[in-house]
């Protein structure tokens, strides 16, 4: 009989000989004990526990959580803002300048 210590991920999985075994009964710890018996038998076990568990040949899926997206608004400044004091810079008319040789 060998046993040896794994990790039990937060899925309720555990990793065995390169095979992925699900847990079907909730077990809250870290990590089981997986027996092999010398007749080719197989327990994982936690508090000298047998637990339930299938072999399963891909990994569950994770669900990702869904984005909230805000729609920001623009700022706009009160009225007695500061910024509100200045008046904004006026650009030059340039239809007023003499056109160049290069134009």
């Amino acid at each position: 009989m060998r046993q040896n210590k794994r990790a039990l991920r937060n899925d309720f999985t555990v990793v065995h000989n390169k095979k992925l075994y699900q847990i079907l009964e909730p077990a809250y710890t870290k990590d089981v004990i997986v027996e092999e018996r010398i007749n080719g038998r197989m327990y994982i076990t936690h508090n000298n526990r047998a637990l339930g568990y299938k072999e399963i040949y891909s990994r569950p899926l994770k669900e990702k959580p869904k984005k909230t997206f805000k729609i920001r608004k623009k700022y706009i400044p009160p009225k007695e803002h500061p910024w509100r004091k200045y008046p904004a810079l006026s650009k030059p008319d340039i239809s007023i300048l003499v056109k160049t040789g290069h134009f």
